[in-house]
């Protein structure tokens, strides 16, 4: 059974245009982001960096030159990140991520180092050993 008639619909998709035009102007106001600047040589703890969006978020840091801790409760899966961003996807990361503007940066080419704990994040000492981590390796952990 549909939630909305047909009519219902259509007004609501009028409304969601009138609402994006209004969402592109503020993107329009918002400082372009540029890619390298904002994450490069950030320290960065990723939970859940073995898969999903931590594995995605983990690429992403590295890719723009952050120093990172990486945390997930399956080992292998974390193996597989670290072997991920030090070695690409198989191929020439300059050709596999095409860079727009600023630098990018993927694997041990780049300035930022990595580092993987496989642990609880629910048990407290596994994440005094992350701080500890970050704190040793890198000095500390950026907000």
């Amino acid at each position: 059974e549909s939630r909305f008639s047909l009519n219902e619909t259509r007004s609501k998709l009028d409304d969601s245009a009138s609402n994006a035009e209004d969402i592109r102007s503020i993107g329009e106001q918002v400082p372009a982001f540029e890619p390298g600047r904002h994450l490069l040589n950030r320290r960065i703890i990723v939970t859940g960096a073995g898969s999903g969006i931590g594995y995605a978020a983990a690429i992403l840091f590295a890719c723009h030159g952050a120093n990172l801790v990486l945390c997930d409760l399956d080992g292998e899966k974390l193996q597989g990140a670290i072997d991920f961003i030090r070695n690409g996807p198989g191929r020439d990361h300059k050709q596999w991520l095409r860079k727009r503007s600023g630098e990018f940066y993927l694997a041990d080419s780049g300035p930022h180092q990595c580092v993987a704990l496989a642990g609880d994040v629910t048990d407290p000492e596994y994440v005094k050993r992350v701080i500890e981590t970050a704190v040793d390796k890198f000095g500390g952990i950026d907000d």
